[in-house]
């Protein structure tokens, strides 16, 4: 069922980067690192009721928590050499007063299912979508293409840049 107006919805994904080590503890990571920090921020939000600070707070909230779940990652990729190369993909969404937030990094998508239809709302980080976009490949093409698993984005990189967005859903 939809979240009651002072209520939020939180939604992860984490996909370890499979050709890395330690990409299963890096996406346990991630989700746990998330939940834990986005649970308790969305419950004050729905005890103080203002939609106003919904509107503001989720985007920005999305952005520094995700960007604080990759320093984690990179905290422990430096203290265990036995996972020095792992990353994971994640989307993230938060579903209150009727606007989706989506916050992604890498492959990981998320898609918006209505009336029948199904919608892919995120862009994925990789070198084959960057070709699609630049016209150099099709979409069909890409599904094929010698780079169409090469992570541009993930959590566990120096330069991790997440991608937020949000969509009214009503």
């Amino acid at each position: 069922s939809a979240p009651q107006p002072d209520e939020a919805s939180l939604l992860v994904v984490a996909d370890g980067v499979a050709s890395e080590q330690g990409g299963e503890v890096a996406s346990a990571t991630a989700t746990t690192y998330l939940t834990r920090a986005l649970v308790p921020f969305l419950a004050a939000l729905a005890i103080a009721g203002s939609k106003r600070s919904y509107a503001g707070s989720i985007p920005r909230a999305l952005d520094r928590v995700l960007r604080e779940a990759n320093q984690t990652i990179l905290r422990a990729r430096a203290a265990e050499p036995k996972f020095r190369g792992m990353a994971t993909t994640v989307v993230c969404a938060v579903v209150a007063d009727d606007i989706l937030r989506v916050a992604w990094a890498g492959d990981s998508r998320a898609y918006l299912c209505r009336g029948g239809g199904v919608t892919q709302l995120t862009e994925d980080h990789s070198e084959a979508a960057k070709l699609i976009h630049a016209g150099v490949i099709t979409p069909d093409e890409a599904k094929f293409h010698p780079l169409a698993h090469v992570i541009t984005n993930n959590l566990g990189r120096d330069d991790f840049q997440p991608a937020v967005k949000g969509w009214r859903i009503q």
